[in-house]
């Protein structure tokens, strides 16, 4: 069947949900005619009755439940056949070769194949057509006939590529991007399979366009529609309906994160989503109603020589990772040559990522897993970085990984062998300083008599952290308490408390080495020990690495560093900002925001402290899943960052934004296009699942204490409009986000750079509110006084880190990335 645009516009992923295992599409449940939905029939209900049949015996995936899927596929081919269904034919013909290619039986699945391919043509089914083109690829592959394989393959990402930019909704784009990303997977690993039997064809810089065209695909969509303005000329009624709709889900979500017992929670969370898809056909309205959309025609990816020459520079080299299922590559890219490597396979670099990560959030100073994650990633081109710029494009979870701590690994000559597995057990003794899913989190219990007794490695969990039972009552005994989430950070050796004293995540009491002494915070989570009557608190700072580490030195030390989603997306953000007149003032600031209705902020706070201190009602009003990370306690040394960062600059440049002035409608205001760099501290708000949600915090209270909108979302940052060279996120995790196949990490980054940001500074993990601002001050420092390049500044600030005493742990200096453009400093007004 056809594939409409009108269809294409509203396409649901689910009615493809075999496409990944190389079956059908199916029949669809409804097709589009003229724009309208009409019920779709089939004149052979006995046959698409048995095809569904053999489609739920293929997916039990043994060889007798193949067996039994053959027998029913082809009783429904032959009912398709007698009622003259040449697009049932094709789906059963489909069918039964991929289960005969599982099968062995090459030949059989080839002819089968053979048979489908021009059925599809015939009625124009080209979603099918490309179906059946990447199974023949696969098959030809496992004969040995690359060539003919080739053909195939790059025919059918032909297909792809044309259904793609049909499809309206960018959401939707991208989901069904993902589900045929498998035939970029197996493109880029086909080429390179030609690139070993003919290295001098050229094979491996083709693979690498391969790369760039199965990533960050809808970034460049939504880059380039930045550009073409595509709002302008488009009816007032429909962006007045988008903007109404867009306050509705910030309401919605904020109160399923602040006061979710106010409101069922399955009817709240479907509220969401029927105004998530709300907002989705509006999208497709809107850009059908303008005329800038009309006209847009959408940036091919970038080819190697296109990079050498629009992206690269002397100084710098490339280097681009894409994880494969049997194998992983690697390209090195210059101005004057591609180099390529194998890798091992996606699940072996996962597992080491995952270790070095905890191990940093566990406040070593030497990441052990470190070394071994850096000879497979590193050591096959480190005797040709020298002390170049690397611009890295990581793929899957290497995007969450700061190259700047891997040590320099020694070079290898022979082929990387696989990585012996990792005892995890070992780096769940210690919990992780920042848990990876939390941003804050409430806890307060009293009679801590036997608390001690939990505080022990030993009784963490998986991930490291205290949960606070739904049933537990004010007086409950730790019997209660048990492992969850990460508390932000550990509570590291034993300290004793009084049965008045009060453990909380809230502005936190920890020494500048983590010790219980004086205050520390993180942009995410905060604990606090608040002395109660016979309350003691304790150092616990010889827990911690200090000094620096014999034989480690980390990649940041000989190399700046620039993280890329591809290298594509740098080409467009350049052509994007050509020619823009410089803002004509310098820094905005946005820091130390009113979290919560015990502030001392508040003239009048006397009605405002009951709820929060309520444990009956905190515990009452918090879900399982969200009891520990939806608390977000004030911010100090935002404070005390915003000054100083400030203080550099003269007072008719600058704007800053303190308290109940850090808010919602400071951050959305049309006067930030004013600035050339505009700096957010505060909390951050990571939604892995549906990244739109994820953002930032400000202020959620007025002056009068009465609850405002806060959550600043990646859907509002993407109508900002800004001049901004650099944007700079002092919060926790703004950098990730929700990893779809095909495209990369979905986090604020894309948001702000289609709001006109040419380079972003963002965090990979949940950071130290103390340390952060220390990182800020002395960062602004390089930037505002010496006119550093920002890129060159943040390396000489995370070098200055790594020789001090306190901060010499990567969780502290490494967390910060910076993208987007390197060559250029700031602009001068």
């Amino acid at each position: 069947m056809r594939l409409p645009q009108q269809w294409l516009s509203i396409l649901s992923v689910n009615s493809i949900f075999l496409l990944n295992l190389g079956f059908p599409l199916l029949t669809l449940p409804i097709t589009l005619h003229r724009g309208e939905v009409i019920a779709q029939t089939d004149p052979n209900a006995e046959a698409l009755r048995l095809y569904r049949q053999g489609v739920e015996l293929f997916q039990q995936g043994t060889a007798e439940s193949y067996q039994q899927a053959i027998v029913v596929l082809e009783k429904a081919l032959q009912l398709y056949q007698q009622a003259g269904n040449l697009e049932g034919q094709a789906w059963s013909l489909l069918g039964l070769g991929r289960i005969s290619d599982l099968l062995g039986d090459k030949q059989q699945a080839l002819e089968f194949y053979n048979q489908s391919l021009p059925l599809s043509r015939q009625v124009g089914d080209i979603a099918e057509e490309a179906n059946t083109l990447r199974n023949l690829a696969i098959l030809k592959g496992s004969q040995g006939n690359l060539s003919e394989a080739l053909t195939d393959i790059e025919s059918a990402i032909s297909i792809i590529e044309e259904l793609r930019t049909k499809i309206i909704s960018q959401d939707l784009r991208t989901s069904y991007f993902s589900t045929v990303y498998g035939y970029y997977e197996f493109y880029i690993d086909l080429l390179m399979e030609l690139h070993e039997q003919n290295p001098n064809q050229g094979y491996d810089a083709k693979a690498l366009h391969a790369s760039e065209r199965g990533r960050a695909r809808s970034l460049l969509d939504i880059l380039a529609e930045s550009g073409a303005d595509i709002k302008k000329g488009v009816d007032p009624q429909l962006l007045a309906r988008e903007k109404s709709l867009l306050q509705r889900l910030n309401a919605l979500d904020q109160t399923r994160q602040l006061n979710p017992g106010e409101r069922d929670f399955d009817e709240l969370k479907q509220e969401i989503e029927t105004v998530r898809r709300e907002l989705q056909n509006l999208e497709v309205e809107i850009k059908r109603n303008s005329p800038q959309y009309a006209n847009l025609n959408y940036p091919e990816p970038l080819t190697a020589s296109e990079i050498q020459q629009q992206v690269l520079d002397d100084e710098t080299v490339l280097l681009v990772y894409s994880l494969g299922r049997d194998r992983s590559f690697l390209w090195l890219v210059s101005t004057t040559e591609v180099k390529s490597y194998q890798l091992p396979k996606r699940e072996e670099i996962e597992a080491l990522a995952k270790d070095f990560l905890a191990e940093i959030q566990s406040l070593a100073v030497v990441p052990p897993s470190g070394e071994k994650l850096s000879q497979i990633l590193l050591s096959p081109v480190i005797n040709q970085l020298g002390n170049k710029r690397l611009v890295i494009v990581g793929d899957g979870i290497l995007q969450t990984v700061p190259f700047a701590a891997l040590p320099i690994s020694s070079p290898v000559s022979s082929a990387l062998n696989s990585p012996a597995p990792i005892d995890r057990r070992a780096s769940r003794r210690v919990p992780p300083i920042m848990g990876a899913f939390i941003d804050g989190g409430l806890l307060k219990m009293w009679d801590f008599e036997n608390f001690k007794k939990v505080n022990s490695p030993q009784s963490w969990g998986d991930k490291g952290g205290l949960f606070l039972n739904p049933s537990t009552s004010v007086n409950s005994n730790t019997e209660n308490i048990q492992t969850y989430r990460p508390l932000n950070p550990p509570i590291m050796g034993d300290f004793e408390l009084g049965k008045m004293g009060e453990l909380e995540i809230s502005p936190q009491s920890w020494g500048d080495k983590g010790g219980l002494s004086q205050t520390w915070g993180a942009r995410g989570a905060k604990l606090t020990l608040n002395e109660g009557e016979g309350g003691q608190k304790t150092d616990n700072s010889s827990l911690l690495l200090g000094g620096t580490e014999g034989g480690y030195t980390p990649l940041i030390v000989q190399n700046e560093i620039i993280t890329l989603p591809s290298a594509s997306s740098l080409a467009i953000l350049r052509e994007q900002v050509q020619g823009r007149t410089p803002a004509p003032k310098k820094v905005a600031v946005i820091a130390d925001p009113v979290f919560e209705q015990n502030d001392p902020r508040f003239q009048i706070s006397s009605s405002t402290k009951t709820e929060t201190n309520d444990v009956n009602k905190i515990v009452l009003r918090q879900s399982i899943d969200d009891f520990l990370g939806k608390y977000f306690g004030r911010l100090q040394y935002t404070r005390q960052e915003a000054e100083a960062i400030l203080a550099l600059v003269p007072d008719n440049l600058e704007q800053l934004s303190l308290d109940f002035n850090a808010n919602r409608q400071t951050a959305t205001d049309a006067n930030l296009s004013q600035y050339q760099i505009v700096h957010f501290a505060t909390h951050g708000l990571l939604n892995e699942t549906q990244p739109e949600l994820s953002g930032l915090v400000f202020s959620l209270y007025d002056e009068t204490g009465t609850q405002k909108p806060g959550f600043l979302q990646l859907s509002d940052i993407f109508n900002l409009t800004l001049s901004a060279d650099l944007v700079v996120l002092s919060a926790c995790q703004t950098g990730i986000g929700q990893d779809i196949r095909g495209e990369g990490l979905v986090s604020l980054t894309r948001g702000f750079m289609y709001a006109g940001a040419e380079r972003i500074v963002v965090s990979l993990w949940a950071v130290a509110d103390d340390s952060t601002s220390e990182l800020m001050q002395n960062y602004y420092r390089k930037i505002l006084e010496t006119d550093s390049n920002p890129a060159k500044a943040m390396r000489e600030t995370q070098l200055e880190m790594i020789q001090s005493n306190n901060y010499n742990s990567p969780y502290y200096w490494a967390p910060f990335v910076f993208q987007g453009e390197w060559k250029t400093g700031l602009s001068h007004s």
